[in-house]
This record gives C-alpha cells, sequence and structure tokens, in this order.
C-alpha cells in the first residue's frame, strides 16, 4: 500500500514538473482558471495527461475531439446525455439538430482559453493580423462603394469592420423607408447571397454591414452594396396578393375599416385622446393588411414597432401554450417598443399569429414614446394593460 502511494506521488510530481516546465501551457491553464472555477481540475488532468503523452499536438487534439462528426458519436450520446428538467422544457428536437449540451463534459461553460491557444499555436498571430486587418479593409472599401452609389447614404463610417448605410426613397417617410429597408434586407438573407442586420442610429433606420468571415472578399462586399443600390422597391403589404388569389382578397377587403374615416375612435386606449392626436397617430403609422397564419411577432425578436388592431383577429402563444386573442380595438408590443431608459427594450416574449385576415396600424417606438409623452391617459392605459397580461401570462 505504501509502495503504491509513494509511486501515486512520484508520478503525480512528474506529471505537475511537465507543467511547470511549460510555460505555454500554464499560461492556458491560468487563463482558463479565469473563466470557470467549479470544474477544471477535470481539464487539468486532462492537459496534463494528453501533454505527458503527446506534447503540444496531443493537446491540441484534446480540443479537436470535440469536433468530431455526430453521426460517430451518435451510438454514444444516448447513454452519455443528461437532460435534467430544465432543459428538455417544450422544445422538440427536429430530426438531424445537434444538442451541443450532449457533446461535451460541461454545460454551462466552454474551454474558451484552450481553443485559443490551440489556434493561435497552429496557424500564428500573423494570421491573425492579417484577417482582422483584411476585414478593417474590406469596411472602408464598402464605405467607398456606398458613397459612389446616389441612391444610398452612409449613416456611420467604417469603424472596426463596421458600417451603417440606408437606401434612400424619393417621397418616402421615415416608417416607409425603414420598411422598404428590412424587407431587402430579409430577401438577401433569403437568397443566401449575404446576412446584414438592420438598426437605428439616432432614431432613424440604417443598414449594418459587419464584415467578420476571413472567407469573405471585395466580390462579396460589392455584390451586398449594389443589391441595396438596384433592388427595386419592395411590394407593401396592401400590394401582395394573399393566398387564395384575388377572391380572398375581396373577401378580406369587407372586413377593413376604411383608411380614410377616424377609424381609431374606436380603440379603448385611445378613449381620453382628443381626435386630432388619434389623426395624427393614424398618419404616423403604417397599415399593414395581414393574412391568416401570418406571424406578425416572434418570440425572443428584438424588434420594436407597437401595434394596434384595425380588424381580424390575432391568437397569442407563448412557445406552443396559447395565451389569449387580441381583437379590433386591442394593441400589442407595448413592453418592447417601450423606451426603458438608455435605449434599453426588452426581447419579445410571445408569439402573436394572424388567425383571420385583418388590418394593423404598425407605430414605431419613438411615435409610441411621442404618444406616451403627450397623452397622459395612454400611458396610464399602457400601464395597467401591461400589468395585467404579464400577471396572466
Amino acid at each position: 500500500m505504501g509502495t503504491t502511494a509513494t509511486a501515486g506521488r512520484r508520478s503525480r510530481s512528474r506529471a505537475f514538473g511537465s507543467l511547470a516546465g511549460n510555460r505555454a501551457l500554464l499560461r492556458v491553464l491560468v487563463a482558463y482558471l479565469m473563466f470557470t472555477r467549479t470544474e477544471y481540475a477535470v481539464w487539468i488532468a486532462m492537459l496534463v495527461f494528453a501533454y505527458r503523452r503527446g506534447g503540444t499536438v496531443t493537446t491540441g487534439l484534446v480540443a479537436v475531439a470535440q469536433l468530431v462528426p455526430a453521426a460517430v458519436v451518435a451510438p454514444v450520446v444516448a447513454s452519455a446525455a443528461i437532460h435534467p428538467d430544465y432543459l428538455d422544457g417544450d422544445a422538440v428536437q427536429g430530426a438531424g439538430e445537434v444538442n451541443f449540451a450532449d457533446r461535451g463534459l460541461q454545460l454551462s461553460r466552454g474551454f474558451r482559453a484552450l481553443k485559443v491557444w490551440v489556434t493561435v499555436q497552429t496557424i500564428g498571430l500573423a494570421a491573425f493580423r492579417a484577417c482582422i486587418q483584411r476585414n478593417l479593409e474590406l469596411a472602408e472599401y464598402a464605405e467607398a462603394l456606398i458613397r459612389s452609389h446616389p441612391e444610398l447614404t452612409v449613416m456611420a463610417s467604417a469603424t472596426l469592420g463596421i458600417v451603417c448605410f440606408r437606401r434612400e426613397w424619393p417621397g418616402c417617410d421615415e416608417a416607409e423607408t425603414e420598411r422598404r429597408g428590412t424587407a431587402l434586407a430579409d430577401e438577401l438573407e433569403r437568397g443566401g447571397t449575404a446576412l446584414v442586420s438592420t438598426t437605428r442610429l439616432a432614431g432613424r433606420h440604417a443598414i449594418r454591414l459587419c464584415i467578420l468571415n476571413p472567407t469573405s472578399s471585395a466580390g462579396h462586399v460589392r455584390r451586398v452594396i449594389e443589391y441595396f443600390a438596384g433592388a427595386p422597391a419592395p411590394a407593401s403589404a396592401r400590394e401582395m396578393v394573399p393566398p387564395g388569389g384575388p377572391a380572398r382578397a375581396g373577401a378580406r377587403a369587407d372586413i377593413m375599416a376604411d383608411s380614410g374615416q377616424d377609424v381609431l375612435r374606436a380603440v379603448p386606449l385611445l378613449s381620453g385622446v382628443p381626435a386630432s392626436a388619434r389623426r395624427a397617430i393614424q398618419a404616423r403609422g403604417v397599415s399593414l393588411d395581414v393574412p391568416a397564419g401570418q406571424e406578425v411577432i416572434r418570440r425572443w425578436d428584438a424588434d420594436r414597432f407597437f401595434y394596434i388592431v384595425l380588424a381580424g383577429r390575432y391568437d397569442v402563444f407563448i412557445d406552443a401554450r396559447f395565451v389569449r386573442t387580441h381583437g379590433p380595438g386591442d394593441h400589442f408590443g407595448e413592453l418592447a417598443a417601450r423606451d426603458w431608459g438608455g435605449g434599453y427594450g426588452y426581447a419579445r416574449l410571445a408569439t402573436i399569429r394572424c388567425a383571420e385576415p385583418g388590418r394593423l396600424l404598425r407605430l414605431t417606438s419613438q411615435d409610441l414614446e411621442w404618444l406616451v409623452d403627450t397623452q397622459p391617459t395612454v400611458k396610464a392605459g399602457l400601464a395597467a394593460a401591461l400589468a395585467e397580461r404579464l400577471q396572466n401570462r
């Protein structure tokens, strides 16, 4: 027993001696300890063992092993996976979908330092510098292209690989400009050409081009800019023919309110608002014709629009659970649309789907803030409705 214990101590001494003699590996381990303190013992033991057996190459393979194709590890997932109740929830995993919680020893925290160290050891710091510099130059190239197109406006100059711009549409107000810009960005993504995001700068809509992929080229950037400069105006919801053809459109028109009248007079939220203010709200808003089945809001999305129901019926779901239905005169989206200080807003907490064809009046978050600031009764009504909805989710 004593001999075995002594041999074990000597083995551990040699292992930690090898660790102490390699400063690069020590720096990795120290960095790791800054990320996590609960499971470091397992990872240290694995790295020391790997280094003693095969040096830095074997150590690197420890990280690469997590990238083994799912088909290889699938047979052992069933026995190795851990499924506490809070991970199962109501979500359904689709065919071929990988749950990465079943692919590693850790769940909440990954060994970030090891990934950085292995990459630096493999390709070197010069490769990182070259990729970053290349992306910075591509952002500057994108800005130059934007300035060469009179249809586009630079909203924020190239900084750290990011440049913001927008397409200008003569005769369009801010709401319509945002609608068209967002539609063009969505179409670009659906076409598989590129992925850009939309944002607001000083309350104005902008396209945010962020160049990160080291394989991106000047050709990729040029195609994105030329797309936004030359794309035709997206069709409005009013111009689109709904599923079912013209007959369906005529049936839907029968339930729509006449946009030339004071259609907001029957909205309970606006019952204490003067007629002049209601007309201003209607002028600021964008009327949307919504077909049945369309998702107006999706849970966890980050858009900031506020909606008033003019016609139709809209069902509210949290995941697959039905919560309530909104009809004519109701409103929704107030939690995400409000500015809660410093530009902070909440993500969408529910999905809202059109159950029967109808029409919505969509307001921007700035329009809603104007309404709340100028109409105390609206502010009080929103607060009461929000409290009731949060209590009965």
